[in-house]
């Protein structure tokens, strides 16, 4: 999966997999849980941070951290802002 791919079914909810409920607070239920279920793989294992890594161009902690703290104590981080967030990433060249 590129992170293309993972923006566009961040904002399509209609393609995600039968079953998955999205709520931030949870490594099975937010983008890496969302990442893992359509990849197969576990999203609480090390496996699914260095796959991310090598298809994403991304870091668990680099990225979700800085969503986390960009918008604590604001409204609910939504699919549409860790789309957002990975735009911006792209956009700056990381």
């Amino acid at each position: 999966m590129t992170r293309a791919e993972m923006i566009e079914l961040l904002r399509n909810t209609g393609d995600w997999p039968e079953g998955f409920t999205w709520n931030y607070w949870g490594c099975k239920t937010c983008a890496i849980g969302l990442y893992a279920r359509v990849t197969g793989d576990d999203p609480e294992s090390l496996e699914c941070d260095e796959k991310m890594k090598r298809e994403l161009g991304i870091e668990r902690d680099s990225v979700f951290a800085s969503i986390f703290y960009e918008m604590m104590g604001c409204a609910p981080v939504t699919p549409d802002a860790v789309a957002d967030a990975l735009e911006r990433l792209e956009a700056c060249g990381v």
